[in-house]
């Protein structure tokens, strides 16, 4: 049996095709007004602007809107935009129904851009070396931060990085969220030596409330194993480094130290200088002792303990030479 309303389509319900079904179902809804961000894409529904996947949250918004005026709706999919808002309509008597919403759209820059484009920041994070030299540590650090800002940023679109200065002296990143540079410490800290000191300083008011801009200067241990360092009234010789603790060799008495992050910094330790570092070759050992040969003079040295390697490097301080 032919359609009653088209004459075309076989009959499904009542001597009306599907189609016909489809077109006599009324549907109740608005024009969609929305405003759209031409830098990021944000888009604002209800005074309220959405960055991560703003077009579903269009669609959930369409969805109840769509649902609470036509209660028998029972499902809603299919969902695609250009100048309407397309999808298809499922309805609890299992007919399904293609609708076209008109769309209009403004253009409007959102917050977080707008801070972006003003340099916006709440917080600097300063990098710099306990030698106060450029280190490859500044930039291992830097890219770290840019990872994290970046996975911070897919949850809060106010986490971003709005500047980052290159220095002689080292690198200043400048946050637009200030809770990241927290985040920022404790990742950095899970990685390295460093020591992190915090100023703040007005940036204005709001609300007749002070708003504070913060500024953390993280110093970061460089120096290589060997070294020499001077605090606490005595020179000593860098051992080992690793993140929270630094192991170093009192030459006084020639015993090994240990000091946490808070204990060292404290201490205002300075750099004498750099690693004196010569290459031994093992020459025989007696179950007590090694000999070793400098591989550069020859000069022969005996040295406390088993060492089972053809050779090793020791570090020199005045004509002594340590194991580390």
């Amino acid at each position: 049996m032919k359609c009653i309303v088209c004459g075309i389509n076989e009959a499904y319900e009542n001597g009306i095709c599907i189609d016909c079904l489809a077109n006599l179902k009324n549907v109740s809804y608005d024009k969609v007004n929305i405003t759209e961000c031409p830098k990021c894409g944000a888009i604002k529904i209800n005074k309220r602007w959405y960055y991560n996947n703003p077009e579903n949250e269009l669609f959930n918004h369409v969805s109840r809107i769509l649902k609470k005026k036509n209660k028998d709706i029972e499902e809603i999919y299919n969902y695609s935009m250009d100048n309407n808002i397309n999808l298809t309509l499922k309805f609890s008597d299992g007919i399904e129904k293609t609708l076209n919403i008109p769309l209009e759209i403004s253009k409007e820059s959102c917050p977080v851009c707008n801070k972006l484009t003003g340099s916006y920041y709440e917080a600097i994070i300063q990098l710099r070396t306990f030698s106060r030299e450029r280190s490859y540590l500044i930039d291992d650090a830097r890219n770290i931060i840019v990872d994290d800002v970046k996975r911070y940023n897919r949850q809060d679109p106010n986490s971003f990085i709005s500047k980052i200065a290159n220095l002689k002296e080292g690198i200043d990143i400048y946050l637009g969220k200030k809770e990241d540079a927290i985040k920022i410490i404790k990742d950095l800290d899970s990685k390295y030596f460093i020591n992190t000191r915090v100023t703040k300083s007005l940036a204005g008011k709001k609300d007749g409330i002070d708003i504070f801009r913060y500024t953390h200067l993280i110093r970061m241990f460089d120096l290589d194993p060997g070294s020499i360092i001077f605090g606490r009234g005595k020179n000593y010789m860098v051992k080992s480094v690793e993140p929270g603790n630094i192991n170093i060799i009192d030459l006084s008495i020639k015993k090994d130290v240990t000091m946490d992050e808070k204990t060292f910094f404290s201490s205002n330790f300075d750099v004498i200088r750099k690693p004196e570092k010569r290459r031994f070759i093992v020459i025989s050992n007696n179950g007590l002792e090694t000999e070793l040969m400098d591989e550069k003079n020859f000069n022969i040295i005996t040295v406390k303990g088993i060492i089972s390697k053809d050779s090793i490097d020791l570090y020199n301080y005045n004509d002594e030479y340590y194991i580390i």
